[in-house]
C-alpha cells in the first residue's frame, strides 16, 4: 500500500517522476508513464478519498405565495443525494420580486473515474409564475482526505 507519494524536480522543473514510499518503508522511483502500473497507482491513490462539495442556488420570482428549492447531487449518474430547501412565504399581494438563495454541502466518497454533477430547480406549488434559477448560482469541489 502506497504511503507517501512525492514528485521530484531537478532546478525546480518536473522531472517526470516521483519518489513513492511504501507503508513498509520501501522507496521506488516511479516514471511518469500510463502505461507504467505503479504511475497507474499512484493515480489511484491521489483520486481516491472523500470529497466537499457545494452548490449554491440563486432563485426569484414575482407574485407567488411560495416556492421550494430542490437540489439533488449525482455520482455517475445516479442520484445519491437528495437536499430540499425552505419554503417562502410571499405576500400575493405584492409585485415584489422574492429572492432566495439555497446553500448547501455534502461529502461524497469517490473513486478515481467517478464524476459528480449537481441539478436543482425550484417549484413554485400553484405553478401560477415562473421561478428562475439565476446566473449567480455556483458549484465547487474539492478533496478533502
Amino acid at each position: 500500500m502506497i504511503n507517501t507519494v512525492k514528485k521530484l524536480n531537478v532546478d525546480g522543473v518536473f522531472s517526470n517522476s516521483y519518489l513513492l514510499t511504501l507503508e513498509n518503508g520501501n522507496t521506488l522511483y516511479v516514471p511518469k508513464d500510463e502505461a507504467n502500473t505503479d504511475y497507474q497507482a499512484i493515480l489511484q491513490w491521489v483520486a481516491d478519498g472523500k470529497y466537499f462539495f457545494s452548490a449554491s442556488i440563486n432563485t426569484w420570482g414575482q407574485n407567488y405565495n411560495a416556492y421550494q428549492v430542490r437540489t439533488t447531487y449525482y455520482i455517475n449518474g445516479s442520484e445519491t443525494t437528495y437536499l430540499r430547501g425552505a419554503l417562502l412565504e410571499v405576500s400575493s399581494s405584492q409585485n415584489d420580486i422574492a429572492n432566495v438563495k439555497f446553500a448547501n454541502v455534502v461529502i461524497l466518497n469517490l473513486s478515481a473515474n467517478d464524476y459528480v454533477e449537481v441539478y436543482s430547480y425550484s417549484r413554485n406549488p400553484d405553478n401560477s409564475n415562473t421561478i428562475t434559477i439565476d446566473s449567480e448560482s455556483t458549484f465547487m469541489g474539492y478533496r478533502i482526505a
